[in-house]
């Protein structure tokens, strides 16, 4: 068992088996990755996760993850999920970011330019959805194979995003989804 006693600056962050908490604390790195069937565990409490790279939890077998009131920043070109639900997620990737799994989020924010691509068949869970480009650098919002729907799904109120294009997504649950200034 691993508790962190202070802010974490890192490379990568790879939890094979075990337990990690992060205690409130703030980790900087370039990856966190958990891609064993080993039984794992991963506290995040309040803590602020930036990552440059990817956040990478491809077999989600055995784990378990707390998101508590955390923040995860992540510049990188892959989230694999594990089909987790999570807290605040703020993409920055100003190229591309391709979103694996069925997962459920408080909040996506998408900043940076460039694609969000969903992967095709799954649906993302949210409760507020920021996306917010300009009219010189649209947002792109789409499934990862083109003809292929993925869903967003929020179950109540309002969606709005502004300055994107939205290609194969579709918006269910129970709110009003709206694309203003938009493809």
């Amino acid at each position: 068992d691993w508790t962190l006693q202070d802010n974490l600056d890192c490379s990568l962050i790879y939890l094979n088996q075990g337990y990690l908490n992060t205690n409130n604390n703030n980790i900087d790195g370039s990856q966190f990755m958990s891609n064993t069937g080993l039984t794992r565990q991963l506290d995040l409490g309040s803590s602020v996760v930036t990552l440059t790279s990817v956040w990478w939890i491809q077999d989600s077998t055995n784990m378990t993850l707390n998101t508590g009131t955390s923040t995860i920043n992540t510049g990188g070109w892959s989230f694999y999920g594990g089909g987790f639900t999570y807290n605040d997620v703020t993409f920055t990737n100003t190229s591309s970011i391709s979103v694996y799994n069925a997962n459920t989020f408080n909040i996506v924010t998408l900043s940076g330019g460039g694609d969000m691509k969903i992967e095709q068949g799954q649906t993302q869970v949210l409760n507020d959805f920021i996306a917010s480009g300009d009219c010189s650098d649209l947002l792109n919002i789409k499934s990862m194979l083109t003809g292929s729907i993925a869903t967003i799904s929020k179950s109540a109120g309002t969606v709005n995003v502004d300055y994107v294009t939205v290609q194969d997504i579709t918006a269910t649950g129970g709110a009003t989804f709206n694309a203003n200034n938009s493809i």
